[in-house]
């Protein structure tokens, strides 16, 4: 077996503040664009990003409609659905919020894929872990809803919902080894922004929009840094090391989000999402002492 290098951590590192990242660039861009929108702008820049990437590396698009068909769905449950929830939550709680939130990804995923695999069924610490995270997310949301904050607990909840879509993709692509990775990277990219763009143009109209530098400048740092360098940065990294060491980064995100919010959107979490922190990390840590957890996808 490899021995991890510092190489290995340091780029672990780096992984972790990108998609971490992504939750202060979500709150810099809904400043100016509707949630759709926003997505829009992202996958289409991260689409364009990534064909580029596979085209200059040789990998060339994806080929056939068999192939296409798996693609559109990965980019429905893994973007299009999921980033816009995220988004439509921003527009009233903090980035570090949400980011503690979709750290629950790994926690809903041996959920989701205890009832679709036969091979991953939840043992004692999986389901102790589950109620040590879920136990977090009524810490973050029960006092709101307590004083009546509806639309807040609302956004919460919906963030919440978001990370059922990504434990999906995450137990979808396990069927897909015939697709190489940069090409369910780039495919589902696409699908995204085809299937996000006519939404975008009849609810949002986005040309009479004006958007601030500010919020364009969230929406393109968000599409080119988390999303497009995220993903490539992560196979890279897989490919170095394994998807186990890589899963790994699950543990980091939720806090880099939160530190990203405190350094830059000048967010002060409460005793309430640290603790909600504290306890979905806990819950995840417990989770893969009863087996591996796999990737969980960024927002």
């Amino acid at each position: 077996m490899r021995r991890t290098e510092p190489v290995d951590i340091g780029l672990l590192l780096v992984l972790a503040a990108l998609w971490g990242s992504a939750f202060m660039f979500i709150k810099i861009g809904v400043s100016g664009f509707p949630p759709l929108t926003l997505v829009l702008v992202r996958m289409g820049v991260t689409a364009l990003a990534l064909a580029s990437f596979s085209l200059a590396m040789g990998h060339g698009l994806p080929r056939g409609i068999h192939v296409w068909r798996a693609l559109v769905v990965v980019g429905a449950i893994s973007s299009a659905i999921p980033f816009t929830m995220v988004a439509w939550s921003e527009k009233r709680i903090d980035s570090g919020a949400a980011a503690i939130i979709i750290g629950m990804t790994p926690v809903t995923t041996v959920v989701i894929a205890h009832f679709l695999r036969h091979d991953e069924r939840l043992s004692p610490s999986k389901i102790l872990g589950a109620a040590v995270a879920f136990s977090g997310l009524v810490v973050l949301v029960g006092p709101r809803a307590l004083a009546g904050l509806e639309l807040e607990v609302a956004s919460f909840l919906t963030a919440a919902l978001a990370t059922l879509f990504y434990a999906a993709t995450t137990v979808y692509v396990r069927f897909l080894g015939h697709i190489s990775a940069i090409h369910i990277a780039t495919g589902s990219a696409i699908s995204a922004t085809v299937m996000v763009l006519p939404f975008s143009l009849i609810i949002d109209a986005p040309w009479t929009l004006d958007p601030s530098g500010e919020a364009w400048f969230g929406a393109l740092a968000l599409a080119l840094l988390p999303t497009a360098a995220g993903t490539a940065l992560y196979y890279h990294l897989v490919a170095r090391t394994s998807a186990t060491f890589g899963s790994s980064v699950n543990y980091l995100i939720p806090l880099a989000g939160v530190l990203w919010g405190m350094a830059f959107l000048g967010e002060r979490p409460g005793w309430e999402a640290l603790a909600a922190l504290a306890l979905i990390l806990a819950g995840v840590t417990l989770i893969s002492l009863g087996g591996r957890v796999r990737r969980a996808r960024p927002t």
